[in-house]
């Protein structure tokens, strides 16, 4: 244990300032992902309106954010970091007012222009700490990077859990999701300390007349991307309409899916730090295994609303809701280290502009079927069901890569 924290602790302060900004602009998205919905649903908006509106804060991005990785490749990026730290407060207050005035282009408007504000300032963040680490840090840095998301929920989840335990008439849904919005411009000041440090890579010497297409390795980037959109429709499906879930098959409201959310982030963060030993014991055979056990998990929670009226139920989908989160995500940094290993350097940047787009592009699509899915009354396990049958075909996918990945390093080797 005094190891893995001496790893941690050499990576440079620039680093863990980065990673301190992106805590605060993730601290809204942890509370629109935790009480967002509820704040909606109570302003009288149904689970088939709330599925369709935030289906656009994933549209949008779709067209950005390829264009938007290829504009980055060799670029410093620090400043588009300043410029979405700054825009993302004030899009998220603009959003909160067009809900609560129910002015419906304005909520589709403000909501597509989150997500793609929110996607950018997420897009530069690994290729960021891949140019400024050192190789042997790599992976405690990426850990980090993939436990930011977790620490955010914890810190959202016991803010949301106290005040609105103190007065919840006060702290009511949209005042708790206006002071989120407030604490994100702190990110702010962690972005003024790192000083604009940073380290542009080696340009590669190319012909000028060559396209930025025939630079890139398609091939290698649709492997590695394959089961990323097989896992991001399947979570689209049901990560974001979790709280609606549990409200709806077992009355949980927000304090207490809040609280939820904070038990189960503390294992996440806690978990994802030890991505780097199972990657030293397992190598990146890891990935398989971890998703597996979520995969039985989201069963689990599928399976808790056929037997909602048994007194047992309730606890199998929250025992099963806390397992599977830290599950999936200790296996994101090993996927993520894979997937740029495998794409090589000079197409870390477009790789991690596709993975946006992939998430943000079947987010949306995913969640139009639960929208559809949803009005013709159909259960949240079968949808449930749909997620776990994608979850295994990735796995499937993973394994081949894995396979592939250690064949290759091989082959290099024995050249």
């Amino acid at each position: 244990m005094k190891y893995i924290i001496k790893t941690y602790t050499q990576i440079d302060s620039a680093i863990w300032n980065l990673l301190a900004a992106q805590i605060c602009l993730q601290l809204i998205n942890s509370a629109f992902f935790l009480i967002l919905n509820l704040y909606m649903h109570k302003n009288n908006y149904s689970d088939a309106s709330i599925a369709n509106y935030m289906s656009w804060r994933y549209s949008a991005v779709v067209f950005f954010a390829v264009p938007f990785g290829i504009y980055i490749r060799n670029r410093p990026l620090l400043p588009i970091m300043w410029t979405t730290t700054l825009l993302l407060p004030f899009v998220s207050f603009a959003l909160l007012w067009s809900i609560e005035q129910h002015w419906s282009l304005a909520i589709v408007l403000s909501t597509a222009v989150w997500g793609v504000v929110f996607s950018l300032s997420n897009i530069p963040i690994v290729p960021y700490i891949l140019r400024n680490t050192h190789i042997s840090l790599q992976s405690q840095a990426i850990a980090l990077s993939a436990s930011v998301w977790s620490a955010s929920q914890i810190a959202a989840g016991a803010i949301i859990a106290i005040l609105s335990y103190i007065n919840p008439i006060l702290f009511s849904e949209k005042h708790l999701l206006q002071i989120f919005c407030g604490i994100g411009l702190f990110a702010l000041y962690f972005l003024w300390k790192m000083n604009g440090k940073e380290t542009m890579p080696e340009k590669i010497n190319i012909d000028k007349q060559s396209t930025n297409q025939q630079n890139y390795n398609w091939k290698l980037i649709t492997q590695i991307s394959l089961p990323t959109l097989f896992i991001a429709v399947g979570a689209g499906m049901a990560i974001p309409f979790m709280n609606l879930f549990f409200y709806h098959t077992f009355g949980i409201d927000s304090a207490y899916f809040s609280f939820l959310g904070l038990i189960t982030s503390i294992i996440v963060t806690i978990s994802a730090l030890f991505a780097p030993l199972l990657k030293q014991k397992w190598g990146f055979h890891a990935i398989i295994w971890t998703q597996l056990l979520s995969i039985v998990c989201m069963a689990a929670i599928a399976g808790s609303e056929l037997i909602k009226n048994w007194h047992g139920a309730v606890y199998i989908a929250i025992i099963a809701y806390i397992l599977r989160q830290p599950l999936m995500h200790l296996s994101n940094p090993l996927a993520t280290e894979m997937g740029m290993q495998y794409v090589g350097s000079h197409n870390r940047e477009i790789t991690s502009a596709i993975t946006s787009s992939i998430w943000a592009g079947s987010w949306f699509f995913s969640s139009q079927i639960f929208s559809w899915l949803r009005a013709a009354n159909l259960p949240y396990s079968t949808i449930f069901s749909i997620t776990v049958l994608l979850y295994l075909f990735a796995i499937g996918v993973y394994f081949l890569l894995v396979k592939q990945f250690y064949q290759r390093q091989q082959n290099t080797a024995t050249i």
